[in-house]
């Protein structure tokens, strides 16, 4: 079996959607152009996003200075969810995670992250990341995505192993009588989009993320069981960081809600009440150790560690919890004889597999292109055992 890790840039490549990095310069431009979509939503609260996302950004560039790392997304939602949330300094500084993204040379960090807090301010924050929300959710959502997903077929035949699978696809995403189809692999996903979802319903491909749909878009996943997700003979679409449309509820449950709803206050929605989106930032350490994401760290690691090929495409492999967990499982296949093959396709690879540091790891320096997409073929091909 075949698995495979994608990121931000798989998602940019695919679906349009920009990566960590570019959200930063989009915020503003999508909140210029949904000014009245934003009002409709946080109303008064909305009229000083703009004056209060430069006042922030400010702020924690100067904190990110010293890191020589550009801004992303996922950085700015960590430290306003900090904020908002009072969490201790104390307590933050002793993540290695926010050290990394806080630190400010010569200058005590908890003393540092205490002046973040008092420029940027908790009401502020509050603000920002309800506005960082409403756009992540918009910008995610890819029911409205209309681009060519031919590369998307000629991949999915390229893992699978199974010639022609492309034409297949494409027959039944033009006739749904066809019915459903059953594959299995194992997609790992850092990426909160609905892309992959969309893409195996519009083409009839049966997929599960753990989460059961049913006729009122209302579902339940219990989390403390996962094997009914990763026994199941279909596309399994595991995502480490959470997705746009999960939310935790105040019964502790996950369930598959409408995020445009829920962010009307539609608070009680089917009877249940959506307590906590399923956004986790990695700089804040904590999805790692949560159910049922620990379940799913737990199932890369030991799907890596056989000897199956696994690709990683458009993922930088800068998430420390992931680029540990990859390389302790690749040293124990190699404990183990079992020698696991890694391709990495992006167009910055050379750079992803030095920062791995792993043997047994081919660079494939280009976009995802039918041409790209045949050398992942070949690789599979070569390094597939039955």
């Amino acid at each position: 079996m075949t698995a495979i890790l994608v990121g931000a840039g798989f998602s940019k490549a695919t679906y349009g959607i920009p990566t960590m990095k570019g959200m930063v310069d989009e915020f503003p431009i999508w909140m210029n152009n949904h000014s009245d979509e934003i009002y409709n939503l946080l109303r008064d609260e909305s009229k000083n996003i703009l004056e209060y996302y430069y006042e922030m950004k400010k702020a924690i560039d100067f904190a990110y200075d010293s890191t020589k790392q550009e801004l992303d997304i996922e950085a700015i939602l960590s430290i306003l969810d900090m904020i908002s949330k009072q969490n201790i300094p104390e307590n933050i500084a002793k993540n290695p995670g926010l050290k990394l993204l806080l630190h400010r040379k010569g200058m005590d960090l908890s003393v540092m992250i205490r002046e973040v807090i008092s420029e940027i301010g908790i009401e502020k924050a509050t603000v920002m990341s309800k506005a960082f929300s409403i756009f992540l959710f918009n910008i995610c959502d890819t029911r409205e995505v209309k681009k060519d997903i031919s590369n998307l077929d000629l991949l999915f035949e390229a893992l699978l192993g199974e010639d022609k699978l492309h034409d297949t696809l494409e027959q039944h995403r033009k006739d749904p009588k066809q019915g459903v189809m059953n594959r299995s692999m194992d997609i790992f996903t850092t990426n909160y989009d609905n892309g992959l979802e969309k893409y195996c319903h519009s083409c009839q491909l049966a997929y599960h993320t753990g989460i059961e749909y049913n006729q009122i878009y209302d579902s339940l996943i219990n989390v403390k069981e996962t094997s009914q997700l990763f026994q199941s003979n279909a596309i399994r679409i595991i995502k480490l960081h959470g997705s746009i449309d999960w939310w935790r509820c105040e019964d502790g449950y996950l369930r598959h809600m409408d995020p445009k709803l829920v962010l009307k206050n539609v608070s009680n929605y089917y009877g249940h009440i959506a307590h906590e989106n399923q956004l986790l930032y990695p700089a804040l350490g904590k999805s790692i150790y949560q159910l049922p994401y620990s379940d799913m760290f737990q199932r890369l690691r030991g799907v890596i560690r056989n000897d199956k090929p696994f690709i990683i495409i458009g993922h930088s492999c800068r998430d420390e919890d992931i680029v540990a967990i990859v390389r302790e499982a690749i040293m124990k296949s190699i404990e183990d004889k079992h020698y696991t093959q890694i391709a990495v396709l992006d167009p910055d690879a050379n750079s992803i597999v030095s920062r791995l540091g792993l043997p047994n790891t081919t660079p494939i320096n280009k976009e995802i292109t039918i041409e790209s997409i045949n050398e992942i073929k070949q690789f599979v091909k070569i390094n597939r055992r039955q």
